[in-house]
C-alpha cells in the first residue's frame, strides 16, 4: 500500500508514452493524489500492476523496495471461502410433543 510521500511510478499502456514518476500526496482508500516531477497534480486508482513504489518515506532509504500491494478483487485472498456456519441461522426450538 502506498503511503504519503512515497516516490511512485505509473506504467501507461500507450505504446512509446514513458512512465510517469511522481510524489504521493495524499491517499484516501484505493484513491491517491500524486504530484507528477513536471509539476501537474493527479488523482487516480491506479490499475493493478500498473504503480511500482520507488522510495518510501518511511523506510529512508533511496530505491528501498516497500512490501507488495495486494491485489485487486480478483486475487486469491478475496476468493476465500467463509467460514464454517458464518452467516447460517441457527434454529430455534421444535414445536410439538416426543413421544
Amino acid at each position: 500500500m502506498v503511503e504519503v510521500g512515497d516516490v511512485i511510478e505509473i506504467t501507461t499502456r500507450k505504446v512509446g508514452q514513458a512512465a510517469r514518476k511522481g510524489t504521493v500526496k495524499t491517499v484516501q482508500g484505493a484513491l491517491i493524489t500524486v504530484v507528477w516531477d513536471s509539476g501537474d497534480e493527479t488523482r487516480l486508482i491506479p490499475a493493478a500492476g500498473s504503480l511500482t513504489v520507488i522510495e518510501t518515506l518511511s523506510s529512508g532509504g533511496v530505491g528501498t523496495p516497500s512490501p507488495p500491494a495486494p491485489e485487486g478483487p480478483g486475487s486469491k485472498e478475496s476468493k476465500k471461502k467463509p467460514a464454517v456456519g458464518a452467516g447460517k441461522a441457527k434454529p430455534g426450538p421444535k414445536s410439538g410433543k416426543r413421544g
